[in-house]
């Protein structure tokens, strides 16, 4: 931890952008991996502000899958976050909740699953099966 702070540092004085994914992975539409607690630890430790990101290149691009469907990749960019007075841990959980809820919010595959789950959903398909 103490090599990402210092080389974090390193960078964040050069001027760089540092972007980590603290998922370190796609993780399938639906699903939620481990957020490693690498940025926030970086964050807390820096001063630097946080800018959450989300995505949904999980609906066309699966992890480990060489084919790449087609469609539109939507990216949610939200407001930066401001480690003061915050533990990693605290800081990791706020970054988790705000990109869960926005992927939630933007991926199209989630809303067609709960769609399809909503039995009071007149555009539900049916789940009757053929003899």
């Amino acid at each position: 931890m103490q090599q990402i702070v210092d080389q974090g540092k390193d960078r964040l004085t050069q001027q760089f952008w540092i972007v980590i994914f603290p998922e370190g992975t796609r993780i399938p539409p639906g699903h939620t991996g481990k957020y490693h607690i690498g940025g926030a630890w970086l964050a807390t430790h820096t001063g630097a502000l946080v800018v959450p990101v989300a995505h949904n290149a999980g609906e066309f691009w699966g992890r480990n899958s060489f084919v790449k469907n087609p469609g539109t990749i939507t990216v949610s960019i939200g407001k930066p976050i401001d480690p003061a007075g915050l533990e990693a841990g605290e800081l990791n959980d706020q970054i988790k909740a705000w990109i869960e809820t926005e992927v939630s919010r933007i991926s199209q595959s989630i809303k067609v699953e709960k769609q399809n789950e909503d039995p009071g959903n007149p555009c539900a398909p049916s789940r009757q099966s053929n003899p």
